[in-house]
C-alpha cells in the first residue's frame, strides 16, 4: 500500500445493526446516561433503543447510520453511548445485572461466551434466521456457540506492518520482505532489519561497540504481549496453536520457539521496547511510532485512524512479518 496520508479510509460497516434493532428491542428502553443521541426526534411515543460501544472513533459512523435509519423509522429513537475500553468490561456485567444495560452493545470473542451462557444475549440464529444481508463468515463463525450465533458481525480486521518511510529508507530496509526464524536462522531478515533500525541516544546500533540498551532512542519492532497483532501470529507462523477448543495449547516446542524469539528481541537484542513498559500500556508502541521512536509497528486497522490523523511524517503499510509457515495472521471482529 502506498505510504503517507492516504485519503481513502474504510468506512464502518453498520447496516447489520438495523436488522437487530427491529427484532431485538422493546418499547420504553431507558435512554443512555452518557454519549450522544443521534437524532432530533421528540416523539414521546417513540421506542428508544440504546447502543453501546467502546470506540469513540467509530461512534460518528454509527450515529450517521442511525440518523438515516431513524429518518426511515420515525417511531424508533436510537441513542449511542460510548464507554471507554478501560471501563467497558467492568461496567458491562454490573449494568446487565442491574437492568441498566444498553439494548445492543459491542462485544468481542474473549467476552461474549459468558453472556451467551447466562442467557443475556439474543440467539441471533433464531431471531433472524437467514433473513439478513450477507455477513463476513470468518467473523460470524467466531460468535457461534452451541450451534447458535450470538452476535451480529460489525467490524473485522487483519494484521499488517506500519512503517516509518524515512527510517526504513535510511537503514536500507525493505519492509515488504521481512521474515523471522527460530534462533534467528539463515532465513531471518527481521532481526537484522530491527538492529539496523534501532539506535541509542548516541546513534549506535545493537551489536555495535558502545551501544547502550538503557538509552534507546528508536526501536526497530514491537515484540509486545499483543495477542492479536503479535503472539498468536508468531505462534501460528511456527506451526503452533494458541488454543485448542477451551484449552490452551501454546506450551509446545513450536510455541516455545516463537515466544523465545519474541522475548529475545526485547531482552537479548534490545530492538523492541521492554515488556515492563508495554504490559502496562498497550498503546505505548503506537505512541512511539507516532513519535518516530519505533520504525516498524505490527498492528491492525484499529490503529489506522489514530495514525492517519496524527502522524506528521511519511509512513506506509506493508504485509505482516512472515514466519517459517509464511504469513499467517489473526482475523478478528467485533460483534
Amino acid at each position: 500500500m502506498p505510504s503517507s496520508r492516504r485519503r481513502t479510509l474504510t468506512s464502518v460497516a453498520v447496516s447489520a445493526v438495523a436488522a437487530v434493532v427491529l427484532t431485538a428491542c422493546s418499547p420504553g428502553s431507558p435512554a443512555a446516561d452518557e454519549g450522544s443521541g443521534t437524532g432530533e426526534q421528540e416523539d414521546s411515543d417513540a421506542t428508544t433503543v440504546t447502543f453501546r460501544l467502546w470506540d469513540e472513533v467509530a461512534a460518528p459512523a454509527y450515529e450517521e447510520s442511525f440518523d438515516a435509519f431513524m429518518a426511515q423509522n420515525p417511531d424508533i429513537l436510537v441513542e449511542v453511548e460510548v464507554v471507554p475500553w478501560g471501563d467497558y468490561w467492568e461496567r458491562l456485567p454490573l449494568d446487565i445485572s442491574s437492568g441498566e444495560m444498553a439494548d445492543i452493545f459491542w462485544t468481542n470473542t474473549s467476552n461474549f461466551g459468558r453472556y451467551a451462557d447466562n442467557g443475556d444475549l439474543i440467539d441471533v440464529s433464531a431471531a433472524l434466521g437467514e433473513d439478513h444481508d450477507e455477513w463476513e463468515a470468518s467473523v460470524a463463525d467466531l460468535y457461534r456457540r452451541d450451534g447458535s450465533l450470538w452476535g451480529v458481525p460489525q467490524l473485522w480486521d487483519s494484521i499488517a506492518l506500519y512503517y516509518n518511510a524515512e527510517l526504513v529508507e535510511e537503514a536500507g530496509v525493505d519492509p515488504t520482505e521481512l521474515r523471522w526464524a527460530p534462533d534467528a536462522g539463515a532465513d531471518d531478515t527481521l532481526l537484522a532489519a530491527a538492529r539496523a533500525l534501532t539506535t541509542d541516544t548516541e546513534g549506535d546500533h545493537p551489536g555495535e561497540e558502545g551501544f547502550d540498551p538503557d538509552s534507546v532512542e528508536t526501536y526497530g519492532f514491537n515484540a509486545q504481549a499483543d495477542l492479536q497483532a503479535i503472539y498468536i501470529d508468531f505462534l501460528a507462523q511456527n506451526g503452533a496453536r494458541y488454543q485448542d477448543g477451551d484449552q490452551y495449547a501454546f506450551a509446545s516446542p513450536e510455541g516455545a520457539e516463537a515466544f523465545q524469539y519474541l522475548v529475545d528481541l526485547i531482552n537479548t537484542h534490545h530492538v523492541a521496547p521492554s515488556a515492563a513498559d508495554t504490559n502496562t500500556n498497550g498503546d505505548l508502541t503506537r505512541d512511539l511510532f507516532l513519535q518516530q521512536r519505533l520504525a516498524l509497528f505490527q498492528s491492525g486497522p484499529y490503529n489506522l485512524r489514530t495514525i492517519y490523523d496524527n502522524a506528521d511524517f511519511e509512513w506506509g503499510l506493508a504485509p505482516m512479518v512472515a514466519g517459517p509457515e509464511g504469513r499467517v495472521g489473526v482475523v478478528h471482529g467485533v460483534a
